[in-house]
């Protein structure tokens, strides 16, 4: 079975369409393994904020979304024990120390970060943690 960490970047797609939502939703479809920081929670609830402010959705929209959020098959873990490795990969690349957690969670799993993020997939895919990064639309 194949493992996948996943942020908030890609699971927002499951429930609001945006450019490679079809791609983020084959996770949902396949028997992948899906493992999420505890983090992710809190920025996905803060994307659905924005979106709100910014008139994209409604708040009922956002407060369906967030309860559907609620059962998506998604094994969420504590950050707390990958804070030191965490600091070393930002230190290592000047990554953000959030984006960091990610990065710590896939090198503990032995998997990759599937994320729709340009910048973050840009900043990893060349260095020395290419391994542990991969664009939503490229997960079979």
């Amino acid at each position: 079975m194949r493992k996948y960490i996943v942020g908030a970047s890609v699971a927002i797609k499951w429930f609001i369409p945006e450019v490679h939502t079809e791609a983020a939703s084959r996770l949902l479809q396949g028997d992948a393994e899906l493992i999420s920081p505890d983090l992710t929670a809190l920025e996905f609830a803060a994307l659905l904020y924005k979106k709100m402010c910014l008139e994209e959705i409604t708040e009922q929209e956002a407060r369906d979304v967030l309860s559907g959020f609620q059962v998506v098959p998604l094994r969420v873990e504590s950050t707390l024990g990958l804070t030191s490795l965490a600091f070393e990969v930002a230190s290592d690349i000047g990554l953000d120390f959030y984006d960091s957690l990610y990065v710590a969670m896939a090198i503990h799993h032995h998997c990759p970060v599937v994320s729709a993020d340009r910048n973050l997939y840009e900043k990893l895919d060349s260095g020395p943690y290419a391994k542990n990064i991969v664009w939503v639309e490229d997960v079979p």
